[in-house]
């Protein structure tokens, strides 16, 4: 029993005066395709050597229409996603929805209990469970492969975009402003790249991935400003800010001046522009260049740390469970309570709406609002 032949050259005839070309389809139909040539014996040897082309054409054709699985869409995605900022993020939301659902299932065959179950199971590498606003994320990667399936028509329907996470009680953010005593503790048993890291963040409000993007022409003494034009973080392809708005010019504070300085000497000894640059003087990829990386569960499923130059110095502090960006949180908190600037003048020099400033900081500043002058008259002419 012979098989079927399909995206295959059967002929070269003559049609109508001109040369056509029969061909097997995808299905094994015969085809024509007239090719406007006069039927000379050049043009016959010219039609020849191109049908190795023209066969090549009919499968990539073939293979345009077929049915794409999910990996083939995942693919996709991650192509089209490319140049976004958090591509590294969403490879690995990738990498883990296809060892999940398979890559070779059609995306109609996907079902929604399957996606509350995997939803429901997801937790870190130290089986902790995860957050709902990070759930979030994970959502957005899966709605937009499936939406791509939809739209080629290989999906009856998008069944994430009607679909709502469901409420969770996560646990409140991991989120502390250090005190006064704590971030003298915190610099007292500090050096070097991490002494000044935490000077200059506790007192800019900078966040981790700006600061260390810092360069020193950001740096302007004579005007006291510092221009925030990057940010390096660990899952950005891209050095954009985290928004629009992040891209600011910030004051530079009297007690902020030391620290930059000597972050400035430093860089110079290594020839590099990057105020954090590596050992070499290389581009610091993100944050964990200075500080040290975190603890980690490793191929045993063991917690290992590694004893970074940050882990070291909050170890000695008394904290071994703060985090380097509570630095920001800390300039927040403490610029609030000063009251020397305006909740305008606060959210404008971290880079942030005054809805997410209230939402974030005015619950550590406790009862402040209750020493306020009582000799006040507010209706007074």
């Amino acid at each position: 029993m012979t098989s079927k032949r399909i995206n295959e050259v059967k002929s070269i005839t003559k049609k109508r005066g001109t040369l056509t070309i029969e061909f097997f389809d995808n299905e094994g139909k015969i085809r024509q395709k007239d090719t406007g040539l006069s039927p000379t014996k050049s043009n016959r040897a010219k039609i020849k050597r191109l049908i190795p082309e023209f066969e090549k054409g009919l499968r990539e054709k073939q293979e345009a229409k077929q049915i794409r699985t999910f990996g083939q869409y995942a693919d996709l995605y991650l192509e089209l996603s490319k140049d976004n900022s958090q591509i590294g993020m969403r490879r690995g939301h990738v990498k883990r929805l296809l060892s999940y659902f398979g890559k070779d299932i059609y995306p109609k065959d996907i079902k929604l209990s399957q996606i509350k179950h995997f939803f429901n199971s997801l937790c870190k590498a130290d089986d902790t469970p995860i957050v709902r606003n990070t759930k979030t994320h994970w959502r957005q990667t899966i709605k937009s492969i499936l939406q791509l399936a939809f739209e080629d028509g290989e999906a009856d329907r998008n069944i994430v975009a009607q679909w709502q996470l469901p409420k969770q009680d996560d646990p409140p953010k991991d989120i502390r402003p250090f005190n006064s005593k704590e971030i003298k503790t915190l610099l007292y048993n500090s050096h070097g790249k991490v002494h000044n890291y935490i000077g200059i963040g506790v007192h800019t409000g900078l966040r981790p991935e700006e600061l260390v993007a810092l360069m020193a022409g950001d740096i302007d003494f004579e005007k006291r400003i510092i221009s925030v034009k990057r940010a390096f973080a660990k899952l950005s392809s891209n050095t954009h800010t985290k928004t629009y708005q992040s891209m600011r010019n910030i004051p530079i504070f009297d007690d902020a001046i030391p620290y930059l300085k000597a972050q400035i000497v430093y860089a110079r000894t290594k020839n590099s522009m990057y105020l954090f640059c590596k050992q070499d003087g290389s581009r610091p990829r993100c944050s964990e260049d200075v500080t040290g990386k975190p603890g980690y569960v490793d191929n045993n499923g063991k917690l290992q740390r590694y004893d970074g130059p940050w882990h070291v110095c909050k170890k000695k502090s008394g904290l071994p469970n703060a985090k380097i960006h509570w630095t920001r949180h800390s300039f927040a908190v403490q610029a609030l309570k000063s009251k020397y600037f305006t909740p305008q003048e606060v959210a404008g020099i971290m880079g942030i709406n005054l809805e997410t400033l209230y939402g974030h900081y005015a619950k550590y500043i406790g009862n402040e609002h209750t020493k306020v002058d009582r000799s006040i008259s507010l209706f007074s002419a």
